[in-house]
């Protein structure tokens, strides 16, 4: 962000503002200013100090990284609770995978020893299996849709598994 090491007053800081007011800061980079707001507040004791010098402390902030009040109330707020002032991470929204990987392993194999179905008929042998032969580990996808069934072969649970099942190979016949 900037060298301000030198800045260790109150005094010296309203002089700053006072004296940078027609001076206009750009942002830089936000893991840069949020470490740099997290240094300031430390540096200046932010959580002992009276009401008028967190105020100046506010307006410092404010000036040198051009963030607005509530994004300054909202990272001074997270100094608080956690002591840091940092960048939350993006957490990306996914649905709970309902099919497990020994599942898409099992229906590879079940594919596999009835000469790759369609998806149709690959269907109605996973339910033949759990409902007629009771075997527990077909019960988790046996409720599995056709369209399912297509989108899991083009995995890659499913593509290593079909490909580290073997099928003999026959002798070539010489001649």
């Amino acid at each position: 962000m900037m060298n301000d090491s030198k800045l260790c007053s109150m005094i010296q800081i309203e002089n700053f503002l006072q004296e940078s007011e027609a001076i206009k800061f750009q942002k830089r980079f936000r893991k840069e200013a949020y470490s740099w707001v997290e240094e300031i507040l430390q540096r200046f004791h932010y959580v002992i100090l009276s009401k008028v010098e967190k105020g100046l402390i506010k307006r410092y902030l404010r000036k040198v990284t051009g963030y607005s009040k509530s994004q300054l109330t909202r990272l001074i707020n997270q100094y608080h609770q956690t002591g840091q002032v940092r960048v939350k991470e993006y957490e990306r929204n996914k649905f709970k995978k309902r099919y497990t990987p020994q599942d898409i392993r099992l229906l590879a194999k079940t594919a596999q020893l009835h000469d790759k179905p369609n998806g149709v008929a690959l269907k109605k042998i996973l339910k033949r299996m759990a409902r007629e032969y009771g075997q527990e580990e077909y019960q988790n996808i046996v409720n599995i849709s056709v369209s399912h069934i297509y989108n899991l072969k083009k995995k890659v649970p499913y593509l290593r598994s079909v490909s580290s099942i073997k099928r003999p190979i026959r002798a070539k016949e010489e001649p």
